[in-house]
């Protein structure tokens, strides 16, 4: 009576397992792996997260074919293949739960404040960027040819007090395992400063608008400490008929303030009398945006997929191009041979 019911519990482990490893199976994962995809990437509300579990049921299901099928097995370079295919489903679902991916907007002069980074992605696993990360913005450059071509970005930043390192188009910057590669978003900014009519001080910047894909629209407003609403806008003078960069403008660049009483020349240094206190333009300046992202399996990744396309080629060249005894694979390739040798 026992050894049925081990034979019946065996049987229907085996039954299980072979539904696992079901090529049914594997059509129907990858097409909810597929949805996954498009829906995070469509659809902000959706977590990227939910990628993960078909990715792994990816990887059971490899697991289980590798189990139940003795074809797989008996060919070494399909097991390495298959091994390595498995080990990249999991290396993807942990790749989300790890992975990080933000925006951030750093103005010459500004340090990095993970506070201000905006969130795109972040996995269970992961965590915001250290607030310590030593990042200092310094002088930024973007060339353009005529035509608002642009041509290159030299952003200039400046780690734990070291030389100052360019980050461009390809060129990112890896501090602690975070990478910072530059965006297309620059733009101008102006840096305030609010004096309370109590004596405190509070000196921030204001974004403008990225240029010169918003150049019609250097524009931003601000909500002071007393509660008013002011708009400040910025006269960009047009760029040069041949070559020009976004630096070379910034000496030409002149505000404008918008508060209750009308609208004025807001000139660098000279404050402005507003309820609650008094508001200064300190400077006018350039921002650049910045990508950043975590990945910190990728490299382990990399590896298993180049391990897995050298066993797949090692499986083509012994299945198509080699024989035993350095006979032709099939009948086809050895009628060939022979007439060959006869003519």
């Amino acid at each position: 009576r026992m050894d049925e019911e081990r034979m019946l519990q065996s049987a229907m482990i085996a039954a299980f397992v072979r539904y696992l490893a079901s090529l049914k199976l594997t059509c129907v994962v990858i097409a909810v792996l597929a949805a996954m995809v498009v829906a995070t990437h469509l659809t902000p509300a959706v977590s990227r997260g939910w990628i993960a579990l078909p990715c792994m049921l990816l990887a059971v299901n490899l697991l289980a074919a590798l189990a139940c099928n003795n074809r797989l097995r008996r060919s070494g370079a399909l097991v390495w293949f298959h091994l390595a295919l498995l080990a990249v489903c999991v290396l993807a679902a942990v790749a989300v739960l790890s992975g990080f991916e933000g925006r951030v907007e750093l103005v010459e002069g500004q340090t990095f404040d993970a506070d201000a980074v905006r969130i795109v992605h972040r996995g269970a696993w992961s965590g915001l960027p250290p607030a310590s990360l030593a990042l200092r913005q310094g002088p930024i450059d973007v060339a353009f040819e005529p035509g608002m071509v642009r041509q290159h970005t030299r952003s200039s930043v400046r780690t734990d007090g070291g030389p100052l390192r360019i980050i461009g188009d390809g060129t990112p910057l890896t501090i602690e395992g975070y990478r910072f590669s530059s965006s297309a978003n620059k733009g101008f900014a102006v840096l305030l400063q609010w004096r309370g009519e109590t004596g405190g001080v509070q000196v921030g910047t204001l974004n403008m608008p990225s240029y010169p894909a918003l150049e019609w629209k250097q524009t931003q407003q601000w909500r002071t400490p007393a509660g008013d609403t002011i708009t400040v806008s910025l006269n960009v003078p047009t760029p040069a008929p041949g070559r020009w960069s976004l630096r070379a403008l910034r000496p030409g660049v002149s505000a404008q303030l918008r508060a209750t009483h009308g609208v004025i020349e807001f000139r660098p240094g000279q404050p402005v009398t507003l309820r609650g206190g008094t508001l200064t333009l300190l400077d006018i300046r350039l921002w650049m945006g910045y990508r950043i992202d975590r990945q910190p399996v990728l490299p382990a990744m990399l590896a298993c997929a180049l391990l897995g396309i050298a066993a797949l080629a090692w499986h083509v060249v012994l299945r198509h191009f080699l024989a035993p005894g350095g006979a032709p694979v099939n009948a086809q390739s050895a009628a060939v041979v022979a007439r060959v040798a006869h003519v």
